[in-house]
Order: structure tokens, then sequence, then C-alpha cells
């Protein structure tokens, strides 16, 4: 069981409801989905369920499709995080190592934070061949 303070039913359950809600779900679709009462879903919602267990929460998670990382802190990973927490490949290359993902990290935070001139196109142009050479890319 996941101990819960009340505050943090409360937060729980106020993440399961935006989800819900964004997703355009009833309690009764949520519980059908999720094979979890509608009535129970609810003191979910409401804080008043005290610890529901690892395997309701992960059957909510995917009801929900988010992982229950997200439904316990809701917030989304970040950029980074995600690049760092997946093993992943691009194209034929093999799965990217640590040194590949930081230099496409690196590229994508050259991309988003430049102020466009040549001398960042420059810049971001060094980076991608970087990392095509470290990933074996070939390229036109």
């Amino acid at each position: 069981m996941i101990k819960n303070t009340s505050a943090r039913r409360d937060e729980l359950g106020s993440i399961v409801k935006r989800l819900r809600e964004e997703k355009g779900s009833s309690l009764r679709m949520l519980a059908k989905e999720s094979n979890i009462s509608a009535s129970y879903l609810g003191k979910i919602e409401l804080g008043q369920r005290k610890d529901p267990s690892v395997f309701i929460l992960q059957d909510i998670a995917k009801a929900l499709d988010v992982k229950m990382d997200f439904l316990l802190s809701g917030s989304h990973p970040t950029f980074e995080q995600l690049v760092h927490s997946y093993d992943f490949s691009i194209g034929d290359s093999e799965v990217i190592n640590k040194e590949g993902k930081e230099l496409l990290l690196q590229l994508v935070m050259a991309i988003l934070n430049k102020d466009w001139n040549n001398d960042s196109i420059f810049e971001i142009h060094k980076l991608i061949i970087e990392l095509k050479e470290k990933l074996s890319i070939r390229g036109q």
C-alpha cells in the first residue's frame, strides 16, 4: 500500500479527476476502462478513499493513458528526464548511449534557445553533424 496523508489523498483525487475530465470520460467510463467501480473511483477523487493499492493506481493510470509516476506527482517529466529515462534509437542507429543523448539534448536546446542568425545556424549545423557522426546516421 502507498501511504498517503490526507492532503496527498486530496491531491491524488484531484489529479485523477482532472485527467479523467481532460480525457472526456465520466466516472462510469473510467470505471469500465480500469475495472474499478465508479463508487470507488468517486471516493478516490473526493479524497475519501484511504491508501489505494499500487495495483489500483496502476489500473487507473493505464485507463487514463499516463504513467503511474505522473498520476502520483501530477506533473509531466521534463524532456531531459525522458531522454535519460528511456533507451531509444533514431532511424537505423543502435540504441543511443549517454553521450548521444547529451548531444541530442544540446541540439534541441540550441534550436529552442537561439535568436536565429548565421552564427546560431552554424552552431546548430555543427551539433547536427556531430550527432549524426555519433549515431552513424548517413544523410544527404
